[in-house]
């Protein structure tokens, strides 16, 4: 019965960028190894955690693991923006983070210095206009991200922590 259930449930954080525009990414600041925010269904990479237990998953709940060593491929709901900064930097990690251009987000001083500028941590960022499409929903039929071309910029950033040596 619980399984059956779980089965059916649609995870409203279950999406991914469109794959020609993770290749593009993925050229520039790759190899990606392993897609930290994935399912079956949305998964960038052959190497993926899920938030909830998907065949060939290698984690459930990519924070309970270390990132180290990886070239981390980083597409989290928005709300734990915070969480994976955390991570990172307690760790030393290195990846690319996807992320809406929210500036009103209460994450969003995580990310930039009084003046505007990016934190030392992000080495490049990438701004993509949204267009139809840019995202693909996984279980859920629709959400903020795949119900509509989305109104908001989109950014790619490529954090290191200050003592990652590569």
């Amino acid at each position: 019965m619980e399984a059956d259930q779980l089965s059916r449930f649609n995870d409203p954080n279950d999406y991914t960028l469109d794959p020609a525009c993770f290749r593009y990414i993925d050229q520039l600041w790759g190899p990606h190894t392993v897609d930290r925010f994935a399912s079956l269904q949305t998964r960038q990479l052959e190497r993926f955690c899920s938030r909830y237990h998907n065949p060939r998953c290698e984690a459930v709940d990519a924070f309970l693991i270390s990132w180290l060593k990886e070239n981390t491929w980083i597409f989290p709901p928005p709300y734990l923006i915070p969480c994976v900064l955390k991570h990172m930097s307690a760790e030393g990690e290195i990846g690319t983070l996807l992320l809406p251009r929210w500036p009103s987000a209460v994450w969003w001083l995580l990310l930039v210095n009084t003046d505007g500028s990016w934190e030392a941590f992000i080495m490049s960022s990438m701004t993509f206009q949204p267009y139809q499409g840019i995202f693909l929903a996984g279980s859920a039929a629709s959400n903020v991200f795949t119900s509509d071309i989305p109104s908001f910029p989109i950014l790619a950033l490529r954090i290191c922590f200050p003592w990652w040596s590569t």
